[in-house]
């Protein structure tokens, strides 16, 4: 009631009456009590004077985290509170303020009158960038099964996948195999040019499955089957070329055929054929493609042709399979290599 003591001693002259005659008293009385209607319909207006909330924004469009400043104009107001719509206030009178996501946000101020009254005013602020999305054909798949992801960010122009196995991309989509069982997190960053970025990722879950490999071993000119001759299959190249780390070794039946289970789809292996007058190493020594199976499909009989090459007894020797490598190696100088083309034989 600062405004009742602004007025009090006004009143208090107005309010004693001095001893003087009646009829000048009455005058007096009139006189005073005239003001008194005058005055206390101001003293009560400025008593209770509602508060009026509003304010001005530097901008109501920005980036994330862009500083937006707040102007109060608010009026009879002894108190405010701001409420930037994303979990952050303040009770300062002007304010700045910035947003860490993309999105709308609805800025509040409460203006707080001596009164008990309150004023609210509020504006709504955009706040633009990157929100990155996705989505997958499949979160549960085989072991080799191939994932194929389509890109629903907005508002980037950078794209970063992690596949969760220490495989990344920068394409716009992707697609992926993993080649063990196992839980992956992948996680794709939405980036646009200045600097701000999204994040959102996934599991896929990698389950075990099995592939079947069958092996025709031919010759490479007359294309007959060759029965009874060593296969071995090697993971990597450097092992078949050292015969280390072999996964298995079989032995071709009379159609010159061996099938070889269990294996790991969604990866290729290396074929080492060995038969007294037969094998596949001065091919390799042309082309590794000869010796190269295809990429394994899982739970399918995957098929691939072993070519090898004839030595006519008079050229057998007792090499080891490893010096023969080397010697049917050394064979390919010079010669016009035999370049296993896409399709099959060439």
């Amino acid at each position: 009631m600062n405004a009742y003591n602004e007025w009090k001693p006004v009143l208090a002259r107005y309010l004693v009456f001095p001893k003087k005659p009646i009829a000048h008293l009455k005058r007096r009385a009139m006189k005073r009590l005239m003001i008194l209607l005058l005055v206390v319909p101001l003293i009560l207006t400025s008593c209770t004077r509602e508060p009026y909330a509003d304010f001005t924004a530097s901008k109501k469009a920005v980036a994330v985290g862009e500083l937006v400043y707040f102007t109060n104009r608010s009026m009879d107001a002894k108190s405010y509170e701001w409420d930037f719509g994303d979990g952050y206030a303040s009770a300062n009178y002007n304010v700045s303020h910035s947003w860490e996501a993309p999105g709308v946000y609805n800025v509040s101020l409460s203006a707080f009158g001596r009164n008990g009254h309150t004023d609210v005013y509020t504006m709504e602020i955009q706040v633009f960038g990157p929100v990155a999305d996705f989505s997958v054909t499949s979160t549960t798949v085989k072991v080799g099964e191939t994932v194929n992801f389509t890109n629903l960010s907005t508002g980037a122009q950078l794209y970063d996948w992690d596949f969760g196995d220490g495989g990344y991309s920068s394409d716009y989509d992707a697609s992926y195999y993993w080649l063990d069982p196992g839980v992956y997190t992948v996680t794709l960053t939405a980036s646009d040019n200045n600097g701000n970025y999204d994040v959102v990722s996934t599991t896929i879950t990698v389950v075990a499955a099995a592939a079947d490999l069958e092996i025709i071993v031919k010759e490479y000119y007359d294309e007959y089957v060759v029965p009874d001759a060593s296969v071995i299959l090697y993971p990597t190249l450097d092992d078949w070329d050292n015969q280390t780390n072999a996964i298995e070794e079989k032995f071709t039946d009379a159609n010159g055929r061996v099938v070889f289970r269990g294996l790991t789809p969604g990866r290729v292996y290396y074929v080492d054929v060995y038969e007294q007058y037969h094998d596949n190493y001065q091919l390799a020594a042309e082309d590794v493609a000869w010796i190269e199976t295809q990429v394994l499909q899982p739970d399918v009989l995957n098929s691939f042709i072993a070519y090898v090459d004839y030595y006519p007894p008079s050229k057998k020797t007792t090499a080891t399979r490893k010096e023969l490598k080397v010697i049917h190696g050394q064979m390919a100088t010079g010669k016009e290599p035999r370049i296993k083309a896409t399709s099959g034989k060439k």
